[in-house]
């Protein structure tokens, strides 16, 4: 066992948890009443879409039978709430929007396929290793081309906008990122989130409808059970938006990409990518798993409906993990010599600048004195904790740590790993 009982502690801000009581309860009286709210249909949702774009192509229908289980998934009895459901409906509405977009610019600009993605640097360790971290970094670098937050949420634009300058869709992200910050003042701590800033490419893979997410068990078993060929579908869609990205906002480097979601997929990547460069950052899984839950908890505490669902979110955590751990080593077997790089945690936050002179040493990308200035500020004016502390521990979460610690021992031993 990886878990205990243990005495539950909510992640919602006092003032915060009793709109979203008020806001839950009228919701779901609402939805009793009738209101079409929250109700993940599969078929308003592609309508609702193409309504608001004026579209009506998705592109390749290998999206719907994922899109399916996770709507599924989304509406099991019990599994979110009112804000939970209605989070979920708005992310999928997105992702349609998404695809709608997406395609429409690449039946008006074939060439876009054409665009070249040149070795591009993938982040692709778990979530809580110092991938924000060296992401930030290595985003100094003047030839590296970051995948910025807007870009990731909004990679395509609407046909009106396309002429626009400033991009719209950086204001509309902008208003995003403050209400976030007004709703979870805390979450700033757990992981900052700048418009204009390097973010995850997990958001272009959401478009995909393709991807392990960890919050909704049946889809994620769903997930684990496909064949490699859904998996390159979804990874070839992906470099899809890349290449109308690059098209949209062209950029002599490499691209610079990180997501904890490709370490289940990185067969697929390299595949898709054959010149790209993977680094791996490992650290301790106890800590890694402590401090998911504490990201997850707040999450948890606004959207979760039956507490057993959230109750049970640490022994997921672990098991997903493991899988991600077991995949990416499976992986290994058939990457190319040279192909990943890695990196330990307490040695890149020790002297982050050594272990990037490393890093491109090993990759032959040229450390640049430009980079090196840039790299040295950026570190003077970011320390650690700058928007607080992220604070936890594994008893929160009744994560049991002996038996962690025995789970992953072959990890910590082949990577050499000192506990923390």
């Amino acid at each position: 066992m990886t878990t205990s009982p243990h005495t539950k502690r909510s992640h919602v801000p006092a003032w915060v948890s009793g709109p979203v009581t008020v806001l839950n309860t009228v919701g779901a009286g609402l939805v009793a009443l009738g209101a079409p709210i929250g109700r993940l249909s599969e078929t308003q949702l592609l309508r609702a879409a193409q309504r608001k774009t004026g579209l009506v192509d998705f592109g390749d229908d290998g999206f719907r039978l994922p899109l399916r289980t996770l709507l599924q998934a989304s509406s099991a009895k019990g599994r979110f709430n009112f804000i939970g459901r209605l989070m979920s409906e708005l992310r999928i509405s997105r992702a349609l929007v998404n695809r709608l977009l997406i395609n429409n610019e690449l039946k008006r600009h074939p060439e876009i396929l054409d665009v070249p993605i040149r070795r591009p640097i993938f982040i692709a360790s778990l979530p809580r290793t110092g991938t924000t971290f060296l992401h930030k970094l290595l985003a100094q670098d003047p030839h590296a081309r970051a995948l910025l937050a807007w870009e990731a949420l909004l990679p395509a634009r609407w046909p009106a906008d396309i002429d626009k300058d400033p991009d719209p869709r950086i204001a509309r992200i902008r208003r995003l990122a403050r209400l976030i910050r007004l709703l979870a003042p805390g979450l700033r701590a757990l992981h900052d989130f700048d418009p204009e800033g390097p973010d995850e490419c997990v958001m272009l893979l959401q478009n995909t409808f393709v991807l392990p997410l960890l919050g909704r068990p049946a889809y994620l078993a769903w997930y684990l059970d496909q064949p490699a060929a859904v998996i390159h579908a979804a990874y070839r869609e992906y470099r899809q938006q890349l290449q109308l990205l690059q098209w949209q906002r062209p950029y002599d480097g490499h691209w610079l990409l990180k997501s904890p979601l490709h370490l289940y997929a990185l067969d697929a990547l390299l595949k898709v990518f054959p010149d790209s460069a993977v680094v791996l950052i490992h650290r301790d899984p106890g800590q890694v798993i402590a401090s998911t839950c504490s990201l997850l908890g707040f999450l948890n505490d606004l959207t979760a409906g039956d507490p057993e669902h959230r109750d049970a979110q640490p022994r997921r955590v672990v098991t997903w993990v493991a899988e991600g751990l077991r995949r990416a080593e499976a992986a290994r077997e058939h990457a190319g010599p040279g192909r990943i790089y890695d990196i330990r945690y307490n040695e890149l936050v020790a002297d982050p600048l050594a272990e990037i002179r490393r890093l491109y040493a090993h990759f032959g990308y040229d450390y640049t004195s430009a980079f090196d200035a840039r790299a040295t500020a950026w570190l003077a004016h970011h320390p650690q904790h700058k928007y607080g502390k992220h604070s936890y521990t594994g008893t929160q979460f009744g994560l049991d740590r002996p038996a962690i610690d025995a789970d992953f021992s072959w990890y910590r031993e082949r990577y050499r790993i000192s506990p923390e």
